[in-house]
C-alpha cells in the first residue's frame, strides 16, 4: 500500500476516478465469467465502499475508517465463500493525522490479478475454463 499524508482535492479526484475504473472492471469481469460458475453457485466480483462496516459513498473517502475494496468469491446456498479481498483505498487516523493508503496496482494489474483468481476458482470448483 502507498501511504499518503497530503489529503487534497487532487488526490481525492484521482482516487474517485480510480475507484470508478475499479467498479467498471468488476462489472465487466463479472459479466465475462458469471456463466462459468453455473454448477458452483453465483460468481461475486464486487467493488465495495465501507466506513466502519457500513456502506459508504466516495465522498467519504477522507473520513477515518473509510475503505474501498474488491471482493471476489462464490455465493452458494445463501453463504458467501471469499477467495480474495483487494484493498483499493483506506483512510485512517494515526497520531491525530489522517493518513490515506492506496493500492500500488494499476487497473491492468488488478485485471490480471482478478482473472487469475477467477481461473483458480474455476479449477477449485471443477468448472471448465474459458
Amino acid at each position: 500500500m502507498r501511504q499518503l499524508t497530503s489529503m487534497n482535492e487532487e488526490v481525492k479526484s484521482r482516487m474517485i476516478s480510480f475507484e470508478r475504473q475499479c467498479e467498471q472492471l468488476c462489472q465487466d469481469l463479472y459479466h465475462q465469467y458469471r456463466d462459468c460458475f453455473k454448477n458452483s453457485g453465483e460468481l461475486v466480483v464486487d467493488f465495495l465502499r465501507k466506513k466502519k462496516c457500513k456502506i459508504a459513498s466516495a465522498t467519504e473517502m477522507f473520513d477515518p475508517g473509510y475503505e474501498s475494496f474488491i471482493e471476489i468469491g462464490i455465493e452458494r446456498d445463501e453463504e458467501f465463500y471469499s477467495y480474495q479481498y483487494i484493498t483499493i483505498w483506506k483512510c485512517r487516523n494515526e497520531w491525530c493525522q489522517r493518513i490515506g493508503y492506496s493500492t500500488p496496482f494499476s487497473i491492468e494489474e488488478l485485471r490480471q490479478t482478478i482473472v487469475h483468481t477467477i481461473e483458480e476458482m474455476m479449477t477449485d470448483e471443477g468448472e471448465e475454463q474459458v
